[in-house]
């Protein structure tokens, strides 16, 4: 079962970090574009955080079941504390981005854009210390 899990905690993993990623790309490359087909571009790619979505959930179930021998010493480990935490901010941050894009592509506000991609940013630079994180607790 443990297997089975890890196996599902890895694809989660990889759902979850790599929508931010798809979505750094996707305003690179929209940057390349004049502005009025950069902001539709940029707004209907914000669309694949539901992958994200569905990779934190896949996360979140596996890795619960994962940190079931760590439940107990949980206290006397301050960077899987930290990891577990920043989980929380970067459920968060996908659900911001989902929020402020669709209010963006509802209203067309520049300003709603700008936040998308802020959080985007932010959101995938907290994927990444997590990761990070994950490999120093786990080794």
């Amino acid at each position: 079962m443990r297997e089975l899990m890890l196996i599902m905690h890895f694809i989660g993993l990889a759902m979850g970090v790599g929508a931010p990623f798809v979505l750094f790309f996707i305003d690179r490359t929209g940057a390349k574009l004049e502005q009025a087909d950069k902001d539709r571009f940029v707004l209907n790619g914000y669309r694949t955080v539901v992958v994200g979505h569905i990779g934190i959930t896949l996360s979140l179930i596996s890795g619960g079941y994962l940190m079931t021998p760590y439940w107990k010493i949980l206290p006397d480990q301050p960077l899987l504390i930290v990891k577990l935490v920043l989980f929380l901010f970067f459920a968060a941050g996908l659900s911001v981005i989902s929020v402020v894009s669709r209010k963006a592509r509802e209203s067309g506000d520049k300003q709603q854009l700008t936040r998308t991609i802020t959080w985007g940013r932010i959101t995938m630079l907290t994927g990444i210390v997590i990761v990070i994180l994950a490999v120093l607790v786990f080794r």
